[in-house]
């Protein structure tokens, strides 16, 4: 909902990637769980709504079945629950999500390997989603093509998406490969290593 204007024709988002680096054992998980609260309470709540409005829309559609034909008209609407944050990262899962979500989405995964080792999984290593993702950065506009998708292509006007996770920092060495620092993947990561405490 807010960008910083640091020009007249340059505005920045509040897009954050940050990660937890610390090594197995020294408490990523319980502070990933601690930071992410507000956001699986607000995802509870609309769970239960989207459970209720799935009940009434059953009920509106036996109704509907149970008319003549020439009576029915349009079936009812399937009610669709508000998403405040992913755990599935692909580029095609993000888009579709951020259709219904315009103010943008957080993706949050524990273990922030696994986003990253998701990156163009579904082509078999030949997607763009590594190249989504540093687009998503900016929370410009992304057009999303797939072919067995439905609706086969999304245009998102504002794609804003945060990113947050925990790594260890083995992990992390080798994540970040030349290739990573040299699209500018890693700069985009906000990296924090608290002091390991005996």
């Amino acid at each position: 909902a807010r960008r910083l204007r640091l020009r007249s024709d340059y505005h920045v988002p509040a897009v954050l990637w940050p990660v937890l680096v610390a090594n197995s054992g020294d408490g990523k998980s319980p502070a990933f769980h601690a930071a992410m609260k507000p956001m699986i309470d607000l995802q509870s709540e609309a769970s239960k709504q989207f459970n209720v409005e799935l009940a009434a829309y059953k009920v509106a559609l036996a109704e509907w079945k149970r008319l003549a034909s020439d009576e029915r008209g349009d079936p009812p609407d399937l009610p669709v629950m508000t998403h405040h944050y992913l755990s599935d990262s692909t580029a095609e899962a993000i888009a579709l999500r951020l259709s219904e979500t315009p103010r943008g989405l957080l993706v949050a995964v524990d273990e922030f390997r696994g986003l990253v080792g998701s990156f163009n999984a579904h082509k078999g290593g030949r997607g763009n989603d590594l190249e989504s993702w540093l687009s998503f950065y900016d929370a410009g506009a992304a057009k999303i093509d797939r072919k067995t998708s439905i609706p086969p292509t999304m245009f998102i006007p504002r794609a804003f998406v945060a990113a947050m996770g925990t790594i260890q920092l083995p992990v992390l060495r080798t994540l970040l490969d030349p290739a990573m620092i040299g699209c500018g993947f890693a700069a985009r990561l906000l990296l924090a290593m608290p002091t390991i405490r005996r």
